[in-house]
């Protein structure tokens, strides 16, 4: 693997982010690293994955579909619908081009930071739950969800997970297939763990 260049990605994306959305990728870095310690995670992996995943996140929707087509990706119909979740797949094919990132795990946890997926790795999973849960949030049950990270990483996944759908539900709008296959295996794989 090449050297991560992490400070020329930082100042790309300190220019290019909003002041709001910089300060929420270095919460979202400060919480990840506090939760890859908790679970035993390479810190260096989970601070470059942090500080990347939101590295597409300023383009507009037009951006991304065009973007889409630059990078020979094809979205899904509902990508297509709504495209702001191009931002997450389309940023792992940006860093791992014009940046060399081949890390795998890193690339999985910038890919699928918004909707999760079936089989999510370790890394993926603390980019997915600090995203959420970040200093810099504030919706009612956060500070639970916090809590709740630091005793069973799962268990905080799925109780986002199922916040963040049930919040979709409400409003009448659309949930990823990716998110809705992993909060059923979630749902399986802590049924199994309280049965042992």
């Amino acid at each position: 693997m090449s050297i991560f260049p992490e400070k020329e990605i930082a100042l790309y994306l300190q220019s290019s982010l909003t002041a709001k959305r910089w300060q929420h990728t270095l919460g979202c870095q400060q919480m990840a690293i506090q939760l890859a310690e908790r679970y035993n995670v390479d810190l260096m992996k989970t601070r470059q994955a942090a500080l990347c995943h939101d590295y597409c996140r300023s383009y507009t929707p037009q951006q991304l579909l065009q973007l889409a087509v630059e990078l020979n990706y094809e979205p899904q119909p509902m990508e297509q619908q709504i495209p702001m979740l191009l931002h997450g797949p389309l940023a792992a094919a940006l860093l791992h081009r014009d940046w060399h990132i081949d890390d795998a795990a890193i690339l999985e946890a910038v890919q699928y930071h918004t909707t999760g997926r079936l089989n999510l790795g370790v890394l993926a999973k603390v980019i997915f739950l600090a995203d959420g849960i970040e200093p810099n949030r504030d919706y009612p049950g956060v500070n639970k969800l916090r809590k709740l990270a630091q005793e069973n990483l799962d268990a905080a996944c799925l109780a986002f997970l199922q916040s963040n759908i049930a919040y979709l539900d409400q409003k009448g709008m659309i949930v990823h297939p990716l998110s809705r296959q992993w909060l059923e295996q979630l749902k399986r794989n802590i049924e199994r763990t309280a049965y042992k």
